[in-house]
């Protein structure tokens, strides 16, 4: 196919409607979906941010830890993490972290009684979701599908 063959076929074509279709098929997948409860689990495990980049810390947390003094006791205990949340300390959370693709949105969800449960010891308002760069890595991740499935459509 030329660009101008490619070009008078674009005009033609209900392209906006076709790009919206792959984007909410892709969105569905269970591959993007799981790329995206891990992208949450691998945050927090890793740094203990929320996704605004602030550190999560327990309510009782003494100086710059992110928990009291008796949690670290009992996580060093457990050879836990201390230096940063990981909301892993029972595995519930992380257990039940997953993402929900709709056509037009992906967002992530947890076991709400887990959810709950944090809520009385840390702010859980920005804890769930994306950054900037999960975006970037979900884009990455389906922009060849989209890609071929648009110069497919137009072919």
């Amino acid at each position: 196919m030329t660009i101008n063959e490619l070009y008078i076929k674009t005009k033609s074509a209900n392209i906006q409607k076709q790009f919206k279709s792959v984007i909410g098929r892709l969105l569905k997948s269970q591959q993007i979906k799981e790329l995206a409860a891990d992208l949450n689990r691998v945050r927090l495990d890793e740094t203990g941010k929320d996704i605004l980049g602030n550190d999560m810390r327990t309510f009782k947390a003494v100086g710059g830890n992110a928990y009291s003094n008796k949690t670290i006791i009992i996580k060093e205990g457990k050879g836990q993490t201390t230096n940063h949340f990981t909301g892993k300390d029972t595995g519930k959370l992380h257990d039940s972290i997953k993402a929900v693709g709709t056509a037009k949105t992906i967002r992530i969800v947890a076991n709400q009684s887990s959810m709950n449960d944090l809520s009385e010891n840390i702010d859980t308002t920005n804890m769930l979701g994306f950054t900037d760069g999960d975006i970037e890595i979900i884009i990455e991740e389906i922009r060849p599908e989209i890609f071929n499935e648009i110069i497919s459509y137009l072919q």
